[in-house]
C-alpha cells in the first residue's frame, strides 16, 4: 500500500514550478548523481551562494535555504533577519539547517547569500543516449 504522504509529494511536485525563470539572473546548478552526471529530473536545480549555501524551490510560494555548517548559519541568519526576511526553521541537524522563506523575498535573500552569477545564461543540455557500437560478425 502506498502511503498518503507519497501522494502528497507527487501532488506538490506537479504543482511546483522550477527555477528556470531565474536563468539569466543567476547561475543555476543541477543536482549531480552518484555517476557524476546531472540527475534525470531536469527540475532538480538550485542556486549556490556563500558558504556553499543552497536556495531551491520548496513549493509554489516558498523557497528553501540550506546551510551546511553552524558557522555559516551564525553569519547568514542574523543578516537575513536584520534585512526583514521572514524565515521559518524547517529542519535542524547536527550541522545542517533548512529555512523556508516566501519567494517574493528572494531579492532580499540574494543580497546577503550572494548566489553565483558567472555563467548565468548556461542551460543544462540533455545528454544524448550513448551510441551502441555494432559488433562485426565473425565468419
Amino acid at each position: 500500500m502506498i502511503s498518503p504522504l507519497f501522494y502528497g509529494i507527487i501532488r506538490v511536485a506537479k504543482e511546483v514550478t522550477d527555477t528556470q525563470k531565474y536563468l539569466g539572473k543567476y547561475y543555476i546548478f543541477h543536482e549531480v548523481g552518484s555517476n557524476s552526471k546531472p540527475t534525470e529530473n531536469i527540475d532538480d536545480t538550485y542556486l549556490e551562494g556563500r558558504y556553499k549555501s543552497q536556495i531551491y524551490r520548496w513549493d509554489n510560494s516558498k523557497l528553501a535555504l540550506d546551510l551546511y555548517t553552524t558557522s555559516s548559519r551564525n553569519i547568514i541568519i542574523p543578516e537575513l533577519k536584520k534585512a526583514g526576511v521572514s524565515l521559518q526553521l524547517y529542519s535542524e541537524g547536527d550541522y545542517e539547517y533548512t529555512y523556508l522563506f516566501p519567494e517574493d523575498e528572494l531579492d532580499k535573500v540574494t543580497k546577503i547569500v550572494k548566489p553565483k552569477v558567472r555563467g548565468k545564461n548556461a542551460q543544462l543540455k540533455k545528454s544524448k543516449p550513448p551510441k551502441v557500437k555494432k559488433q562485426r560478425k565473425k565468419d
